[in-house]
Parts: C-alpha cells; structure tokens; sequence
C-alpha cells in the first residue's frame, strides 16, 4: 500500500509518500506527481522518507515524472528519502538529478 500526500505553496507543491514503492504502486505515484506538476507553478518538493521500498518501476516513475517537471520548466526535488532509496538512486547514478537548484548531493 503507498500513501501519499501532497500540499501546494509558495508556488511549489509538497509531496509526502509512504509504504512501498513497486510495480503494483508506481502508477498511483506517477498520477500523485502529475497531478502536483499540473498544480506547482514552480515544481514539486518530495519526501521519500517513509518509502519502505522502491524498485526499478518506482525509479522509473521518479525518472519520468523529472522528465514532465523539466519539460514543462519546472523542477522536482528530493527533499528527503529513506536511505535505501537514496541508495538505489545513488547506484543508479540518478541521485543529483533530484538535487535543489541551490545545492547538490554529495
């Protein structure tokens, strides 16, 4: 089961997410952060912090929803993750592509 919530302000919309992220689940996030995309004037901030597991299906959802947010010129940003889901974006070389404008991950 995932859980997700989300909160706009400041011209950014917040996006909490919960449980575990896989195949079965990967679409109702995809639609979660299309929705906040469509909502955000500036893009989405995420917090992956309660992300039990994540697989390659949520990863791909995290790459893709990127992908709309920079087409659409906005930003979506890790502001935090559980740590194997840091992990698997860090293996995946995918970790500084969530990163804030103003900073970068180690």
């Amino acid at each position: 089961m995932l859980r997700i919530t989300s909160r706009a302000g400041g011209g950014r919309v917040d996006v909490t997410v919960g449980g575990e992220l896989d195949f079965d689940t990967a679409p109702q996030l995809y639609d979660a952060l299309t929705a906040a995309l469509c909502q955000a004037a500036g893009g989405v901030d995420l917090d992956l912090d309660a992300v039990s597991f994540c697989d390659c299906s949520g990863l791909n959802v995290l790459l893709r929803a990127r992908y709309d947010a920079l087409d659409q010129g906005k930003t979506l940003v890790l502001r935090s993750a559980d740590p194997g889901v840091a992990r698997l974006l860090g293996l995946a070389r995918a970790l500084p592509l969530f990163a804030p404008p103003e900073a970068a991950w180690e």
